[in-house]
């Protein structure tokens, strides 16, 4: 292998590479394909000897394979019927039967007719009943929709109607791809709901990429929005903004959000500029994520997740574990400055515990109690038992947080009161935080804390 470096007035070299080893060198000998991928292969080619060429045989040769289970082959088909003149198929394409050559004639017409074929081709589209599609099939559907729309005309009222009905019931869907054209297609339509839906898709992304998607269609769509999404929507930015060493980009990253709230601004009315003013002018503070209600997922023990250890410094998600960490965590405790502090400040564990032992401090508690953070119990003079942290009071008080899942909860409790006071041999922290979560948001939640919160962290996707 040869390659070159210098350029841009840097001095040029040539470098080549070779092997050493025992492995062999002898040139690969090809290898035809066999079986099914042949008889594929010799179909698609067939189909593309059609492209770009006016064929008689073309229409009759294609039509039949709109429908073939291979998406390449339907690929090929359709590109071969959209090089023949448009007047000789595009009238069949409206009383296609088949709905996947019908969606595939779609495509082919919003390419290759006008305008005057719009209104027959929404018509067979809308006779298609979406939710018996499998999910390749209603992806392909939804970009026939749009390419119609931009191609040969806007969405009319029936068509309009129809796919409100058919598809707002179904977002936010829970498959990525098929959300992502769900949200684009019913912002679009103005469906009822959707914007706001997609701001708590914004909310609940656990990618960048995912993020900016919601973040940058969104920006249009903040007239139709409450107040309350405009004050999620524009406090996104907002957090971004404050904490951009999280995202990846650099400059480019902190132009998008530039764009996106230049645009997200300039549709809204004075009313909503009005309505959050405080957002809108102290944009460099960030807001505080809100927190995600989180369903119950399994009832994890420490043998079924120490195997997936040896996953935990690959392919993570760090905007994933931050918002876990924020959501599970930072009610009690510090991390980079942020949280609470009843519990151990936990931004420099990953220096002080391997993975296991890490997940070892977070399932099992009250296996070693520092006696910095240990819980008290205070026995009353009436009887009353209380268990918490104390975290202050005077010579005549004692405070004690005592709800470990709202550790603004205080108890206020007179010295004169307590009949006996001891440390508490059980964590005030609950053994059960990772029964909400899956495998791998506990892997990301695992990597985010050990690497500190640091974005850069090669365990991280990039």
């Amino acid at each position: 292998m040869y390659y070159i470096t210098g350029g841009r007035r840097q001095k040029t070299r040539l470098f080549r590479v070779t092997y050493t080893g025992k492995a062999s060198t002898e040139p690969v000998v090809h290898q035809e394909p066999q079986g099914l991928e042949a008889a594929l292969r010799k179909t698609r080619q067939e189909l593309e000897s059609f492209h770009g060429e006016e064929d008689p045989k073309a229409l009759e040769v294609a039509w039949p394979k709109l429908s073939h289970e291979d998406r390449r082959v339907r690929f090929a088909a359709r590109t071969a019927i959209e090089h023949q003149p448009v007047d000789e198929w595009a009238h069949k394409a409206a009383s296609e039967s088949d709905p996947l050559a019908a969606i595939e004639l779609a495509v082919a017409v919003a390419r290759a007719g006008s305008a005057r074929h719009r209104d027959s081709l929404l018509e067979r589209l809308n006779r298609l009943d979406f939710k018996s599609l499998a999910l390749e099939q209603q992806l392909d559907l939804l970009r026939a929709y749009g390419l119609i729309f931009i191609r040969l005309g806007g969405a009319d009222a029936a068509t309009t109607k129809h796919l409100v009905a058919t598809l707002n019931p179904l977002y936010p869907a829970g498959v990525v791809s098929l959300d992502h054209e769900l949200c684009q297609m019913l912002l679009y339509l103005n469906a009822p709901g959707a914007a706001s839906r997609s701001v708590g898709q914004l909310l609940a992304a656990e990618k960048q990429s995912n993020e900016m998607f919601y973040a940058y269609h969104l920006r249009t769509m903040t007239k139709e929005m409450s107040v309350s999404d405009l004050e999620l929507y524009f406090g996104w930015m907002d957090r971004g903004e404050a904490t951009q060493s999280d995202y990846v980009g650099g400059g480019h990253f902190r132009n998008f959000l530039k764009l996106v709230r230049r645009d997200g601004t300039s549709h809204l009315s004075p009313e909503q500029k009005t309505a959050i003013a405080s957002i809108l002018e102290n944009k460099s503070e960030a807001v505080a994520r809100p927190k995600l209600e989180r369903d119950f997922v399994r009832k994890w023990t420490l043998d079924e997740l120490t195997p997936a250890l040896s996953r935990v410094e690959k392919g993570r998600s760090f905007l994933r574990g931050k918002k876990i960490s924020e959501a599970l965590c930072s009610g009690c405790h510090l991390f980079k400055g942020q949280g609470g502090a009843i519990g151990p400040d936990l931004t420099s564990v990953g220096g002080k515990y391997k993975y296991d032992a890490l997940l070892v401090e977070v399932m099992e508690p009250s296996r070693v109690i520092s006696e910095q953070h240990a819980s008290h119990v205070l026995v009353l003079k009436d009887g009353t038992t209380l268990v918490g942290r104390e975290i202050g009071g005077d010579d005549k008080t004692i405070r004690m947080a005592v709800n470990p899942k709202n550790p603004d909860e205080v108890r206020e409790v007179a010295r004169a009161d307590v009949l006996t006071r001891t440390q508490s041999k059980t964590s005030m922290m609950p053994t059960n935080l990772l029964d909400v979560l899956n495998e791998e948001e506990i892997l990301d939640l695992l990597m985010y804390l050990a690497s500190g919160g640091r974005s850069k962290h090669t365990a991280f996707d990039r």
